[in-house]
């Protein structure tokens, strides 16, 4: 029996009125796993022309084809086996694909046009920020799907990642200190001053002490008073050193009476000069009630110190009575919320319990220091954010890294979200001696970009404060190692060392392998190549170059081990494990998997 193979290719745009056809003249269409966008397909086509006598040139289907005008290509390969026996002509695997395009170039003199055509990823590596504010994707921070899915939503795709997508908590974390010294008053020492009538520096006649069951401060004015307050970090005449920034406020407040209760924060420059008193937080609370209060404050470019107060607006009579407890300012660049941008900053001091985000200490002693909470995992709240002019895949790029995970939009236009060191499609692509054109081994440990026994990653960027900050994530102790590298990227944790390591095992060998044209073969497939004096190979195909004109496709593997004869991964893609049964043995298979399908 003989069987011939054909090979067709068809490719058409559609534009409002018409489809238009183009003869395919020579190109290659590839699918690589570690390239972005996945499948990336370069045409040679003849240059579409009027049938008529002289023939002139379409100018329609020319115009469909430039990139600008947004309309894609629909793209068509197909194998074909005619059967001379029968006469029977039957399709086998296709690429079938609608694709962006993204380049077009005409040569005038050859009568051609080159196109280049790409999968949607190309639309994250395109679209950018045009606003003149960074976006925030924070929100959506404890689910990666969710935060690719939004970024999907805002670049116009209406798909989401498909259900077999696997997701991560990318949740950021910031370090941030308070500077209340005591927060809870635990210690009759951190009392603080009193306020009232005409001066912040006058007590008016007040008392102030633990209270011995709440560990909370109550003042008791003993004189009738005008806006009397409670300083609860710093006064006017023991200031406390900040940087620019946001400043954040917030204590619990309870008074014996009615009253509009404030937050007051002053600021000193560095000779210290008062420049501002602002109330930044006024509200009315009952008498005898726990109140939480809060407030921001943009601080002033020359401000270099501040004090904070909790005032009662208005006159008191004698007797006026003010608790306070819990108190909380920080300089936080994302202002009063934590790294979700919806969540007001929790309280914290240094004995509060660590959690799977962030660990707390005293930066000194106990209950008379500032207190840091300090991230569990370093890994930046700008991370998560796309920059003004920024395309949305420079963000998205190391966030996935850190998370070992790998985007892809296949050509059926699903998007996927998978762990690329395991995830697996269907099916083995075999190289032998009925396909094979031709088959290269090499072993080499001189090229660290494509075979490496450690990696490390350098992330530097700007800072909110215009401070350069540079991390570095590692993973592996052999050599050779590959350095990889994101600029104006901020640090989105650890991890994308370890997952390009893990991809990269087995690279040690390398085989290029050219054969007949297979349409069914993609990335993530198995791999099986029978070469002549060796063990077969197993292993991943990493990516498949299939040539048009050639009608050969080009293999690139991964993660490539000496497989023996009779190894159960040589068994047929049919065969199972549960297709033996109780009398079947290892050894009498004696490498013959058929009476198992």
């Amino acid at each position: 029996m003989t069987l011939l193979r054909y090979q067709s290719v068809d490719v058409s745009v559609t534009d409002t009125t018409t489809t238009h056809y183009f003869n395919v003249e020579s190109g290659t269409v590839a699918f690589d796993e570690g390239w972005t966008p996945y499948l990336q397909a370069n045409l040679t086509l003849t240059l579409p022309m009027l049938d008529g006598r002289p023939p002139s040139l379409d100018t329609s289907a020319l115009e469909a084809l430039d990139p600008r005008n947004k309309l894609r290509m629909l793209l068509v390969a197909t194998l074909y086996e005619y059967d001379e026996a029968t006469g029977t002509l039957t399709s086998q695997d296709a690429v079938s694909a609608s694709l962006a395009i993204s380049s077009r170039t005409i040569d005038w003199k050859a009568g051609t046009v080159a196109v280049t055509l790409t999968t949607d990823e190309f639309s994250l590596q395109t679209e950018a920020n045009r606003t003149t504010s960074s976006i925030s994707y924070r929100a959506h921070q404890s689910s990666l799907i969710a935060v690719v899915n939004a970024v999907l939503a805002d670049i116009g795709t209406t798909a989401t990642l498909g259900a077999s997508s696997v997701d991560a908590d990318v949740t950021t974390a910031q370090e941030l200190t308070n500077l209340v010294p005591d927060p809870r008053t635990q210690s009759s020492a951190s009392v603080t001053d009193v306020f009232g009538t005409s001066s912040k520096n006058a007590n008016n006649n007040t008392s102030v002490s633990i209270n011995p069951s709440g560990k909370f401060q109550q003042a008791t004015w003993a004189a009738a008073t005008t806006g009397p307050g409670l300083w609860f970090c710093g006064n006017t005449s023991n200031t406390v050193s900040v940087t620019g920034g946001i400043l954040f406020a917030a204590l619990s407040i309870d008074c014996n009476a009615a009253v509009t209760a404030n937050i007051t924060v002053d600021q000193f420059d560095s000779t210290g000069h008062e420049i501002a008193s602002t109330v930044i937080c006024s509200q009315a609370i009952a008498s005898g009630t726990w109140t939480r209060l809060s407030g921001t404050l943009a601080l002033r470019s020359n401000t270099a110190a501040i004090c904070v107060a909790a005032t009662a607006s208005g006159a008191r009579a004698a007797g006026f009575q003010m608790n306070i407890s819990s108190m909380l300012v920080c300089v936080n660049p994302l202002g009063a919320y934590e790294t979700d941008d919806t969540t007001e900053l929790a309280y914290w001091d240094g004995t509060t319990t660590a959690n799977e985000y962030y660990t707390y200490s005293w930066d000194g002693t106990a209950n008379a220091s500032t207190s840091t909470r300090t991230p569990v995992v370093d890994r930046s709240p700008d991370s998560l954010a796309v920059s003004p002019g920024e395309s949305y895949w420079d963000m998205l790029d190391p966030v996935l890294a850190a998370a070992g995970l790998s985007l892809f939009c296949d050509e059926n236009g699903v998007w996927r979200l998978v762990d690329g060191s395991s995830y697996s499609a269907p099916g083995t692509a075999i190289v032998q001696q009925s396909n094979a054109t031709a088959l290269q081994d090499a072993v080499t440990l001189t090229d660290p970009t494509t075979v490496y026994n450690s990696v490390v990653v350098k992330y530097t960027w700007t800072d909110v404060n215009g401070i350069t900050q540079t991390r570095y994530d590692a993973a592996g102790d052999g050599s050779p190692t590959q350095l990889v590298e994101f600029d104006s990227r901020p640090y989105p944790g650890p991890g994308a060392a370890a997952y390009i390591l893990s991809k990269g095992e087995g690279r040690g060998r390398v085989m290029t392998t050219t054969a007949l044209n297979d349409f069914a073969v993609r990335p993530y497939m198995g791999a099986r190549i029978v070469a002549p004096y060796t063990q077969t190979q197993t292993g991943i195909v990493s990516a498949v170059r299939f040539d048009l004109a050639s009608a050969e496709m080009s293999l690139t593997t991964r993660g490539l081990i000496d497989t023996p004869a009779g190894a159960w991964t040589l068994a047929p893609d049919t065969v199972t494990w549960d297709d033996g049964d109780t009398t079947t043995t290892w050894d009498a298979l004696e490498d013959d998997f058929s009476n198992l399908t």
